[in-house]
């Protein structure tokens, strides 16, 4: 008998792939701004975690932003579009309550209270489901808790400091209904925490200090047989940045981290250790140059290390204030956790190897227009790797397991935002790729294109609705050539269209409705674990 585990897995699963505190943001130089309207504003020099509305100011050439996330000059994350806090109003809460047309109740609450010198957050997330496939149930329970405090005044070097900490636990419980040979309850439990001192405004040399701790379970349970796999990870992480003048700068860091493995069977403990340093360059008010090192080395849980010592270059072109043009060479080796490998494969065989991926070629090259009313970003990519990660099928249907191979992915990637009316807005974005191993066979659960798209309307003052599509390609579960040939092996593409709409009854009240997998169709995660065909959910949302 068919058995389905619901989408709220997976979405966890991403969810919890995420950092329990926001990403560090690069500084920004942010000169004081009059803004006019009904009142005049002067926006003060953005802080950590503070938003600028880019509707009224223009953001500083150096914040470049792909797929609604700033981009440094090398690739890497910068972190979220930066912000203006305003103070008036510093206590914020929202929750949500919802249930599906089969049992799949979720309750969330959201609160925050902000001050310049301190705030503190907490979320608060329970999802479970069952009824819609036989005997198929799951729960999760997301706590989580933050803060800072700046110390000193936040304006002369070494005495404007902001200490942050948190803390998160992430719960779950599901049935592995998939794998033919046993059938057990899964649970997995992780808890993470941090700390992090770090300069507050952007001074003439500026650092950053972290701290965490990350720890994993996950126990299966067949009949009163009992199996568990547990990792215990804590991550040191140190930053410097600087300027020399207006056109020199640098910025470097280290970052070491060890992984304690308790499987079935003994295993090593492997440890990563990275360091990278980059000098920052401005020949010209429009160009924008860097150049640096990267030096790492880690260890695999089985046999073996991957090491890597090599330059990075970048450039960046102002053409206009409406479009940026950008090219990098950054390779870098990635560092390997449990946490990330067992949230990204729900299904995967529990005892994981892990081992550190090594990209010693990684190009890009793209650029964005901004304009009124459209929003395109665009770059092309290649990768050349060695380790890179993949979840395959073993010989029984539903056993999955984490293999290495040395790779090469060769694409692109596009976003874009149009304002089409005032008051109707399209979002999309698509990945085209080609990834393929050593000896060109097209690497497993990779789609060759993948796009997501939705469009808002607001109908009135009170009613919004919107519309959703995903379309994947096909995907192998597999590796060989001659076992992809049968039909069983592949995952066949994903079209799914979603719909759905809220009421206003208050002002900080509203009624929703959504239906997920509007034509029913059938389609699978992985091989052998299929999803849920049609919901319609309904609940109510609130801010305050």
């Amino acid at each position: 008998m068919n058995r389905s585990l619901p989408r709220l897995i997976i979405a966890l699963a991403l969810l919890a792939s995420a950092p329990l505190l926001a990403q560090d943001l690069p500084p920004l130089d942010l000169n004081p701004v009059p803004v006019y309207g009904k009142r005049v504003v002067t926006l003060p020099k953005a802080r950590k975690g503070e938003v600028i509305d880019t509707s009224l100011y223009q953001l500083p050439p150096n914040d470049v932003m792909l797929f609604g996330d700033r981009v440094s000059n090398l690739g890497g994350s910068g972190g979220s579009l930066p912000g203006y806090r305003e103070y008036e109003a510093p206590l914020k809460t929202s929750y949500e309550a919802s249930l599906g047309s089969y049992l799949s109740p979720r309750a969330m609450v959201n609160a925050e209270y902000i001050r310049k010198r301190f705030d503190v957050a907490g979320d608060l997330d329970y999802r479970g489901t069952a009824g819609h496939i036989d005997s198929a149930k799951a729960s999760s329970l997301l706590i989580g808790a933050r803060g800072s405090l700046l110390i000193g005044d936040g304006i002369e070097p070494l005495r404007g400091l902001r200490l942050a900490g948190g803390f998160q636990h992430l719960g779950d419980g599901y049935f592995l209904y998939g794998n033919a040979r046993t059938r057990f309850d899964r649970s997995r439990t992780g808890n993470s925490g941090n700390v992090m001192l770090k300069s507050e405004e952007e001074l003439p040399f500026s650092y950053r200090l972290a701290f965490q701790l990350d720890g994993m379970s996950v126990v299966d349970t067949d009949v009163d047989t009992v199996r568990e796999a547990t990792s215990t990870s804590p991550t040191l992480m140190v930053g410097l940045a600087g300027r020399i003048d207006s056109s020199w700068g640098f910025n470097g860091g280290m970052e070491f981290s060890s992984t304690s493995l308790r499987y079935t069977a003994a295993t090593n403990t492997p440890t990563f250790l990275s360091f990278h340093g980059d000098a920052e360059w401005r020949p010209s008010r429009s160009l924008f140059l860097t150049g640096g090192i990267v030096v790492a080395n880690g260890d695999n849980s089985d046999s073996g290390s991957s090491s890597l010592i090599m330059p990075r270059l970048s450039l960046r072109y102002e053409a206009s204030r409406a479009l940026s043009l950008f090219g990098w060479f950054a390779p870098e080796l990635r560092a390997a956790t449990y946490r990330d490998r067992i949230m990204a494969a729900p299904y995967v065989d529990r005892d994981i190897v892990l081992r550190p991926e090594r990209v010693p070629v990684r190009l890009a090259a793209g650029g964005r227009l901004s304009l009124e009313s459209i929003t395109l970003e665009g770059r092309v990519f290649f990768e050349s790797a060695g380790n890179t990660p993949i979840v395959t099928a073993s010989g029984l249907p539903g056993e999955l397991h984490y293999d290495y191979i040395a790779s090469r992915t060769i694409g692109a990637m596009a976003a874009a935002r149009l304002l089409i009316t005032p008051t109707l807005t399209l979002d999309a974005d698509a990945v085209i790729r080609s990834a393929v191993d050593s000896l060109n066979r097209a690497m497993p659960m990779i789609p060759a294109v993948d796009l997501r798209a939705r469009a808002d309307f607001a109908l009135n003052r009170e009613i919004d609705l919107f519309g959703s599509l995903l379309v994947q390609t096909e995907e192998r579960t597999v590796l060989s050539d001659s076992a992809a040939t049968t039909g069983e092996l592949r995952l066949p593409m994903r079209f799914l269209l979603g719909a759905g709409g809220s009421y206003r009854l208050l002002e900080h009240l509203s009624v929703f409705a959504e239906i997920t997998n509007l034509l029913a169709n059938q389609y699978e995660l992985w091989q052998n674990y299929s999803v849920p065909r049609f919901e319609i959910r309904g609940g109510v949302k609130g801010t305050f």
